[in-house]
């Protein structure tokens, strides 16, 4: 499952509800995509820059604000509200000025150091973009059925890229002379805080909408003959600091939080009294089921219940955790946890059916009827 994302992420970046779906423990992977407000300083400078240093040969462009991501949580559940695992996020950002005028201009061309006049067109984009992974966490603060509001926290490591083209041409249709091209590329450590709302169509599928704000900043980048890059200005003039790309922000957008269920009902986040944690004891009123039933009698002749009786319990239990879903009765949450616990266990009888005999088959239909009845 996040903005993260991990941020207060995304993404997920996800951010999940644990405690809604009645599993303790379930495989989690929280696709999700979304938009960051952000201010990468150094490329909007060289945006609204003039390329010749003297007139304005591209107008004011705009900075970059905007930033798209894409990602995923994948990890483990644990405990009901516990997530741990790996999100592996995305995130490009970048954009396209240009001039236009048919009485020419004067453009500035680095490698030669010299102006380029009677210039009619000129083109300048520049962008970043950031491949980023890293151990997240999430936490369930809230789960109220369908709803549920997650909390996480996650840890990036990311490689980033950055590019630059500008070229002209003496016409005004297109470019066609290159001024200059720059790429670099880098690392950088990062985290993100991330919180989400999720709503859950079922048991293991819901929509989530994310929020989170993320730190993640390049503070030196290396160029292709592995020299540090230093932030150049358009007319060919080099600063004395290094070039950097910045994907911080806050960032929003949605996701989607799909389980696969590995351990059935799992362990109750809640500890429970000894005797409702025993299939062969004495029921109790609103006891729990062992499903351990590995060393059951071979089957006799006498068939006792059939797979067709316990099927129709597996029935009920289900109509059972549908209603008291929808009923809004205070204790609806600790009772839907039970049948979720309850339906697992007869789906899993079902398939196991033969491997008991009669008597025993019996006495597991008698104990879901008492829990039923509760």
């Amino acid at each position: 499952m996040k903005k993260i994302t991990l941020v207060i992420t995304c993404c997920l970046l996800t951010s999940f509800s644990l405690y809604a779906r009645g599993t303790a423990q379930a495989i989690v992977v929280n696709p999700y995509f979304g938009f960051g407000y952000v201010n990468p300083a150094d490329i909007n400078d060289k945006i609204t820059m003039s390329p010749g240093g003297v007139q304005t040969a591209v107008p004011d462009a705009g900075s970059i604000h905007w930033a798209k991501d894409i990602g995923a949580f994948i990890g483990y559940r644990f405990n009901h509200r516990f997530n741990v695992g790996l999100i592996f996020d995305r995130t490009i950002y970048g954009t396209l000025a240009s001039r236009s005028d048919s009485a020419g201009f004067p453009v500035w061309h680095p490698s030669s150091q010299a102006e380029i006049t009677g210039a009619k067109f000129y083109e300048f984009s520049s962008g970043a973009n950031a491949f980023a992974f890293g151990p997240a966490f999430y936490y369930t603060v809230y789960s109220g059925g369908k709803l549920t509001f997650d909390a996480g926290l996650g840890i990036l490591y990311a490689k980033t890229n950055y590019y630059e083209d500008a070229s002209y041409s003496m016409t005004s249709s297109s470019s066609g002379v290159q001024v200059a091209s720059l790429t670099g590329s880098g690392s950088a450590f990062g985290f993100l805080l991330n919180t989400s709302t999720t709503y859950y169509f079922t048991n293991y599928l819901g929509l989530a909408f994310d929020l989170g704000y993320r730190y993640l900043k390049c503070g030196s980048l290396t160029d292709v003959n592995g020299n540090t890059m230093k932030f150049q200005f358009n007319n060919g003039t080099v600063d004395t600091t290094n070039m950097t790309v910045d994907f911080s922000g806050l960032y929003f957008g949605f996701g989607l939080k799909i389980d696969f269920n590995i351990a059935g009902s799992g362990t109750v986040a809640e500890s429970k009294p000894a005797e409702e944690q025993n299939w062969n004891d004495k029921p109790a009123a609103g006891s729990e089921l062992n499903t351990n039933w590995e060393n059951a009698p071979a089957p006799t002749t006498e068939e006792g219940p059939t797979l067709e009786d316990i099927r129709g319990l597996k029935k009920q239990v289900q109509r059972k955790y549908n209603e008291i879903k929808t009923s809004g009765a205070p204790d609806a949450q600790v009772k839907a946890e039970r049948y979720q616990k309850l339906y697992d266990i007869t789906n899993r009888l079902e398939k196991d059916w033969d491997q008991f005999n009669p008597k025993s088959r019996k006495d597991k239909i008698e104990k879901i009827k008492l829990i039923l009845s509760r």
